[in-house]
């Protein structure tokens, strides 16, 4: 929970100009220091002192060219609330979800203790969750899901016509464009995709001062399957107002093609959008070659003891041979993006696996599953799922 906001009063301490003045001067005597240091480049000490005096007066001559852009420190964090969709395919039963939707849940509550995880759905009341008589295994991950704490159910109706326009919506993923938009509108918070699954904490993020937060997929393209925002988010806003008029029918032109133009445009609004690099949330790409080295089971490597979260600054620097050459550090990934094998490319052929199941991930040999492993282990320690490992 969020009883800890952060005092406004740290962020409104701003260092006088004569302080910056100075700092600047000892970071480029510095710099310079380490210039002579490296290229063996001779520099004399009134060229020091002129340097310094350079980028001094550049700073007390200049006007407050970042005032613009100063973020208001009595800003209000994002919501810790996140937001799941899941709406009902016409073309097979798909009310009972599965050990990969709660693995992305799961994480999200244990790392986040969010105060609410919305899972806003057009399946009838009554259809999440069987009565106790009619219960079967394949009601198992609905029901693990729905007893999450702070999980609630909210029984939607999906959209079926563009807002304002008459035209139909094809497709559920692009209802689910339009609907879960709406709901960060009405609540704010986070949105996952349910292959989007947490491996660390965000409240860094939700507490930067910025009222929403993107992040990059590959080709720079601004992904859709995590971002978070404030209510009032001037993009939230405007992508809102915008996704009608774009929608063509296309898979993403409403989407991650409006939403890359709209985010960069909206940057300069003072703490209105912060872009995150691709490693944030969406490390990798859609080729066979990131599919094959993501999923990939590799018996041979024994790396059962090595974790990203226990490895040393230096450790793979200096011990480069104690890592297989196929792993991939995820320490700078929020949330990871497993993008699911109907992506993938026909020629895909990947070593032993079929999908995400508890003894794919505790076996923690590939990069997904060691990815994912911290979570599977949470789990196991509830007593949720079962070890197949264990001894």
């Amino acid at each position: 929970m969020d009883s800890d906001k952060l005092s406004p009063m740290i962020l409104r301490i701003r260092p006088r100009a004569s302080h910056k003045i100075v700092g600047i001067g000892v970071v480029v005597v510095a710099l310079l220091y380490i210039a002579t240091q490296f290229s063996g480049y001779q520099i004399s000490t009134s060229n020091l002192l002129a340097a310094t005096t350079t980028a001094a007066s550049a700073v007390a001559s200049s006007p407050e060219t970042a005032a613009g852009t100063r973020v208001d420190a009595e800003f209000e964090p994002i919501p810790n609330i996140v937001h799941y969709v899941w709406l009902l395919n016409p073309k097979k039963d798909n009310t009972r979800l599965e050990f990969k939707h709660f693995l992305s849940l799961y994480a999200a509550s244990i790392y986040w203790n969010p105060d609410k995880i919305y899972i806003h759905t057009d399946i009838p009341e009554g259809g999440f969750l069987p009565e106790p008589a009619a219960e079967t295994p394949r009601d198992q991950w609905n029901l693990l899901i729905a007893n999450r704490p702070n999980v609630e159910i909210n029984h939607v109706t999906a959209p079926a016509m563009v807002p304002g326009r008459n035209r139909t919506i094809t497709g559920i993923e692009h209802k689910s464009d339009f609907l879960r938009l709406q709901m960060m509108r009405r609540y704010g918070g986070v949105y996952l995709d349910w292959d989007a699954h947490p491996l660390r904490d965000i409240k860094p993020l939700r507490y930067s001062g910025f009222k929403a937060i993107v992040g990059r997929e590959p080709s720079s393209r601004i992904q859709t399957g995590t971002y978070m925002a404030t209510k009032d988010s001037i993009l939230m806003e405007t992508w809102s107002e915008k996704m009608s008029l774009a929608y063509d029918g296309t898979w993403t032109h409403h989407s991650n093609t409006l939403l890359t133009y709209l985010a960069p445009r909206t940057v300069p609004q003072p703490g209105e959008v912060l872009i995150m690099e691709q490693d944030a949330f969406t490390p990798g790409d859609f080729t066979t070659l990131s599919y094959n080295r993501f999923y990939d089971i590799h018996p041979e490597s024994p790396i059962q003891d090595l974790s990203d979260s226990w490895e040393g600054l230096f450790d793979r620097f200096d011990e480069p041979q104690r890592w297989p050459k196929w792993h991939i550090n995820y320490s700078a990934t929020y949330v990871l993006h497993v993008f699911g094998l109907q992506r993938a490319h026909k020629d895909l052929k990947l070593n032993g696996f079929t999908e995400l199941t508890p003894e794919y991930v505790l076996a923690r040999q590939s990069n997904a599953a060691r990815a994912l492993y911290p979570t599977a282990r949470r789990m196991v320690e509830e007593r949720l799922i079962m070890d197949p490992f264990a001894e």
